[in-house]
């Protein structure tokens, strides 16, 4: 198993915006035989006039734009407030990190990190390396 990191975005969220190019860094500057990156965005908020598929556009160049081709990009076709209360988070941005046996060992918001908010350079990354030393 890898170890794997969820990272909870939309293109709304300033903050998740700010942290996403360190995503993409993790994912280049860690060996792909231990590490998954995931990147989950939230955009849709379930308007019937703007299905999920029409914030597409806007988040693939997002993501050409980050050049984030070395995570896999997932994009939500339910509600943020359904993937929220799927894994228990309260807000975004969110990073779930799992241990390569699948257990979630960490979920992390601006609400648990602290004052500065939610960091990769502060929060994820520390963690993301005490769990691969593990492997």
């Amino acid at each position: 198993g890898k170890v794997v990191v969820v990272d909870v975005w939309s293109t709304s969220c300033a903050p998740c915006m700010r942290e996403f190019p360190h995503l993409v860094a993790l994912s280049k500057n860690t060996d792909s035989d231990k590490l998954a990156c995931i990147s989950l965005n939230v955009d849709y908020i379930g308007l019937k006039s703007k299905p999920p598929e029409s914030y597409l556009g806007k988040v693939q160049e997002f993501l050409q734009q980050q050049q984030a081709d070395q995570v896999t990009n997932l994009l939500s076709a339910a509600t943020d407030e359904a993937v929220l209360s799927e894994f228990q988070l309260v807000s975004i941005p969110a990073i779930l990190i799992y241990s390569a046996d699948g257990t979630l060992k960490h979920a992390l918001t601006d609400a648990n990190t602290g004052d500065d908010g939610l960091s990769y350079e502060g929060d994820v990354i520390p963690l993301v390396t005490a769990l691969l030393a593990t492997q």
